[in-house]
């Protein structure tokens, strides 16, 4: 019986000392900075500090779920509201929306691009619009054969081969063996169509098989937490790099960010900071290649975060090319 309340009082002193000591490792960590995390190439460094952002710009309510963004030189984006058939020019140095334009009736929007004074708004079900920023009104109608099961969140203008690129979140597009896959899709400006083959075919599981780990524990429960995220790998949205001609894809679930270079070859998958990143739908450079990230209004409001480029990294990669 002695020895019982013995192992007793030694269990309660032992709760209370990892109670106490608590607050103390937690305040350790909170202070020490996030390191990037995720799988990279070799040959490869990502251009950017993904995990301190050099500007975050909190958006007006009418943007509190944007979901999809495209730059507008020389400081400003165009952006959409997911539901809502109106396009906003936001200022990036006054903070303030400068002008809307309604082009279609109220529906699910979930990505944007430009191409000259053309913008493209893709809804989830693939019907994209083509809205004129000159003459402010939509001019054109796009009809694809995707449809509300591959659900639409991506779209880039490709200017090397004049494609739209479409990544969708959902199903594949007639494609067998679909478990665990994401399809990224393309249509063609010149010739109007729809290409029949995918772009590309993402198996985000066996991707990290070809790269190597960095700043990832082998503890057993973060290593089930790696795996929860890859698995929960889904697009929301889609840019492609102007100086180095490489393609980021962006996933809310999850909180990926995938670097795929010219070849389709993959660069790097990392792991986003999810306090930081609280519902990342879109994505876009400028024209000297600095990164901006959009996110929904979540826990806090919603934002876009600017990434500015490392110079180093522009030269190594021009170098490469």
């Amino acid at each position: 019986m002695i020895f019982y309340n013995e192992l007793l009082d030694f269990l309660v002193a032992s709760l209370i000392i990892i109670i106490l000591a608590s607050p103390v490792i937690l305040l350790s960590q909170a202070k020490q900075p996030v390191k990037l995390s995720g799988y990279q190439s070799k040959k490869f460094e990502i251009p950017f500090n993904i995990t301190v952002p050099d500007t975050v710009y909190n958006l007006p309510k009418k943007l509190k779920e944007i979901s999809g963004l495209t730059y507008q030189e020389p400081n400003s984006i165009y952006a959409i509201n997911d539901e809502e058939g109106s396009l906003y020019l936001f200022n990036f140095e006054t903070g303030d929306i400068v002008s809307e334009i309604d082009f279609g009736k109220d529906n699910d929007y979930e990505a944007l691009t430009r191409k000259d004074n053309l913008i493209y708004a893709s809804r989830s079900n693939g019907k994209i619009k083509v809205i004129d920023t000159k003459s402010k009104e939509k001019i054109n109608d796009i009809n694809t054969p995707l449809s509300e099961r591959n659900n639409v969140e991506g779209l880039c203008f490709d200017s090397t081969t004049n494609k739209l690129l479409i990544a969708c979140k959902g199903e594949l597009e007639k494609h067998k063996n679909s478990k665990g896959k994401k399809g990224i899709y393309s249509y063609s400006l010149t010739t109007e169509t729809f290409d029949k083959d995918p772009y590309l075919i993402i198996d985000l599981k066996k991707e990290v098989g070809t790269l190597k780990p960095i700043n990832l524990s082998t503890n057993i429960i973060q290593v089930l937490g790696v795996n929860s995220r890859l698995n929960m790998f889904a697009p929301s949205g889609m840019a492609i790099d102007p100086i180095t001609g490489h393609l980021y894809l962006l996933a809310s679930k999850g909180k990926i960010l995938m670097v795929i270079d010219k070849s389709k070859s993959t660069l790097g998958i990392y792991f986003l900071n999810q306090q930081l990143y609280g519902q990342p739908e879109g994505i876009v450079f400028d024209k000297k290649g600095n990164l901006y990230i959009s996110n929904e209004a979540k826990a806090n409001e919603a934002n876009i975060i600017s990434l500015m480029r490392k110079s180093k990294a522009i030269k190594l990669e021009e170098a490469k090319e």
